[in-house]
């Protein structure tokens, strides 16, 4: 773990190649406020980054080509992430990005893990940014239920009991809309036991 002292520009560590070479968790010290473009760029065995809680700005393709990251939890002082901020960050799987973010940058996750989930606030910049950009979104406040330990058949939401609303489900998960706990539909949902289809829909 490399520990950044708050007095070192951010913006410089791209330019210290010989000081990261197998780096694989960076902190970064309290009185930081940004962490300037290209400062992380294809520091491809980086995991781990814990950002301070002074940090106002991420600047464009800070992290780019950090395709060893998997996670990256944002803080509450964060009001900016500007363009390409994690493009190609390969692995990333989750974002947490709190509500004091009112500007998201263009192509911010692109080319990230198929499965990238944005945590954050109902109706924050980060669910739009979500939604526009066909990214998970989990509502930090209301995240969705845990699957359930027994299952029942035809009960494809998961809520304990069959009804019209498990037809719903199964609907729009046949459709491909993105839906919660996929694979209780995929166990409950299969009630001629053939393989889910809208069958199963009209049988419920």
């Amino acid at each position: 773990t490399l520990s950044l002292h708050d007095a070192l520009p951010i913006s410089l560590i791209y330019k210290c190649e010989e000081n990261l070479d197998n780096l694989d968790e960076v902190e970064i010290k309290e009185g930081t406020k940004s962490i300037g473009e290209y400062a992380f760029i294809n520091r491809i065995t980086l995991k781990r980054i814990k950002l301070p809680n002074t940090l106002t700005v991420i600047s464009k393709r800070a992290f780019i080509g950090c395709s060893s990251l998997e996670t990256i939890d944002i803080p509450d002082s964060v009001t900016s992430i500007e363009e390409f901020a994690f493009r190609s960050c390969s692995s990333l799987k989750t974002a947490t990005i709190p509500s004091s973010v009112t500007s998201i940058g263009n192509n911010v996750f692109e080319n990230t893990a198929e499965d990238l989930t944005i945590y954050g606030y109902k109706d924050s910049v980060a669910e739009t940014y979500a939604n526009d950009n066909e990214i998970a979104f989990i509502d930090i406040n209301n995240p969705p239920a845990e699957p359930p330990t027994e299952y029942i058949l035809g009960d494809a939401d998961g809520d304990g009991v069959v009804t019209i609303f498990d037809a719903t489900v199964i609907q729009r998960y046949l459709a491909a809309y993105m839906v919660k706990n996929p694979d209780t539909i995929l166990k409950c949902g299969d009630i001629a036991g053939d393989g889910l289809d809208i069958l199963d829909a009209t049988l419920i």
